[in-house]
């Protein structure tokens, strides 16, 4: 144990083996809570994925795609297609596999905490998890990329005393930087915490002979290379998939209004997390809390924010290497706040998704907070824990009783197996998912899924155009009238003709077309 708050805290507070697992059960149980009902942040870009990780090694369903997908290769996809393996197939496999991945990486954070700072820090981090923000929401059951890098951060951090240290541990460093990239490029954020840190504790020595950097570049090449000729021709790879550049003006100032007016209802699970939950079905099926409520999210996720930093600032203060440990933690949240407002490939708020790893930063800070506070003023540091805990599960349970008992998509697949529509066409954030929610019983095709860079189902394709019974799917706030009525001009070129149509009070419609037989 390296710093005297470790040894302090120590002395007073103690925790057992059975303390922490009853806390990854926590942990696992308010996130599976989210998924419980609807899962409402369930997307078609995840069900695409998902898609095909349950069906991999299907080669008559692989063989209805074009181009072959590398679209969700790596860890994420070889983890999700065991859990697959498990769960025979169970649809609800993604989410259990993004919980799995949420926690490895708050687990190892915490373990971090608890090696580098004190057992009351790292247990103090861990309830802020077991009982996270709920934003985890989002960022706990969909498997994003980012759930990588903030495990593979972890890994890099716990390792602080021994990368660099000879050629086999800087080699052993160099293969997990060139693979993580490839998994998620914001792994390089974590990266330069370390090598920063390192800089701040150890100065240059530590950094620039070639001995540290020699087998640091050769594991680069070796796993970076590895991971160019698997992924350098997915589509996220591609021109037109990602933006370079720096952003104007504008889109800065317009961004930096996203943080102060959107970003605290994202951080409390209260705004749509995609584009179907944004539009009028979406919001209809799961709307917004506004008024009182929504004005109490702002100052609660401002509060929270400064308490962390107030945090983070105290430990630099009183401890030798807090510097280090500071650095560590927070350069990620600084490299990915400057990327999402500087680089031009963020567009709106969706791209909050990139802050993965910020629920975890705030926990350690407000682990810090606590930390610092207990010897001299332990009574209020336990009141600020019980207040802390109390406002943020209040919140958690508000949201997990207020998620809606269905999904929107579940609402589409259940009008058109009533009205037995099984192909047809919809918007990619439709598509996708209505086909893996229904087991591919309905099919229906994008009709502007060239724009995503994903391969198309080849089935679904052929269906929309040969099947003698489809129907268009058109959601209010999503599909641009114009964009439907363009594809319904298509089709009746090619000899479908409309002959009904369904409008449904909650924002969407489905039009019933069908082709005539030829004489």
């Amino acid at each position: 144990m390296i710093s005297k708050t470790e040894s302090r805290s120590t002395e007073f507070f103690q925790t057992g083996r059975i303390t922490w697992v009853l806390l990854l059960v926590l942990g696992f149980s308010s996130r599976f809570a989210f998924i419980a009902k609807s899962h409402i942040v369930f997307t078609s870009d995840e069900a695409y994925c998902l898609k095909y990780a349950l069906h991999f090694g299907d080669s008559v369903w692989q063989s209805y795609l074009y181009p072959a997908s590398r679209i969700f290769d790596g860890v994420r996809f070889w983890v999700s297609t065991m859990f697959f393996r498990c769960t025979n197939g169970w649809l609800q496999t993604g989410a259990l596999v993004a919980i799995f991945f949420n926690l490895t990486g708050c687990v190892l954070w915490v373990y971090w905490v608890y090696r580098r700072l004190s057992p009351l820090a790292a247990f103090t981090t861990a309830v802020l998890l077991a009982i996270p923000p709920a934003c985890l929401d989002y960022y706990a059951t969909l498997l994003e990329r980012r759930q990588v890098s903030v495990i593979l951060g972890a890994i890099f951090a716990l390792g602080y005393e021994k990368w660099f240290s000879n050629f086999w541990y800087s080699f052993l460093f160099g293969l997990l930087a060139g693979w993580g990239f490839w998994e998620d490029p914001f792994i390089i954020f974590f990266i330069l915490g370390l090598i920063l840190s390192k800089i701040s504790e150890d100065g240059w020595k530590r950094i620039l002979p070639l001995g540290t950097w020699g087998p640091i570049v050769l594991g680069v090449v070796l796993s970076g290379g590895y991971g160019a000729i698997r992924e350098w021709q997915s589509p996220q790879f591609q021109p037109g998939y990602i933006t370079h550049g720096l952003a104007g003006f504008s889109s800065i100032l317009y961004r930096i209004r996203l943080l102060i007016q959107a970003f605290p209802q994202f951080w409390n699970d209260n705004m749509p997390t995609g584009y179907l939950q944004a539009s009028q079905l979406g919001q209809n099926t799961d709307p917004m809390s506004h008024g009182t409520l929504s004005i109490f999210f702002s100052f609660w996720t401002v509060f929270l924010f400064g308490a962390a930093l107030v945090g983070y600032a105290g430990l630099s203060r009183r401890w030798r290497r807090g510097k280090s440990f500071v650095v560590t933690a927070l350069t990620p949240v600084i490299g990915l706040l400057l990327f999402f407002l500087l680089s031009d490939h963020v567009s709106d708020a969706l791209c909050f998704r990139y802050f993965a790893y910020w629920p975890v930063a705030i926990a350690i800070g407000l682990g810090a907070l606590v930390d610092s506070g207990w010897e001299k003023e332990r009574k209020r540091t336990i009141v600020f824990v019980v207040l802390l805990v109390a406002i943020q599960g209040g919140i958690l349970l508000h949201r997990i009783i207020e998620i809606p008992e269905t999904h929107p998509l579940d609402k589409i697949i259940q009008v058109l197996d009533q009205i037995d529509l099984k192909s047809g066409w919809a918007n990619y954030w439709v598509a996708d998912g209505v086909n893996y929610l229904s087991g591919n019983q309905i099919c229906l095709n994008e009709y502007n899924g060239d724009y995503n860079g994903h391969p198309v189902d080849r089935k679904a394709e052929w269906l929309a155009y040969h099947n003698p019974k489809i129907g268009v799917v058109a959601v209010d706030g999503l599909d641009r009238p114009q964009s439907i009525h363009e594809l319904m001009m298509a089709l009746v070129k090619i000899g479908y003709h409309p002959v009904a149509q369904w409008v449904f009070k909650e924002g969407w419609s489905v039009t019933e077309f069908q082709k005539l037989p030829e004489r």
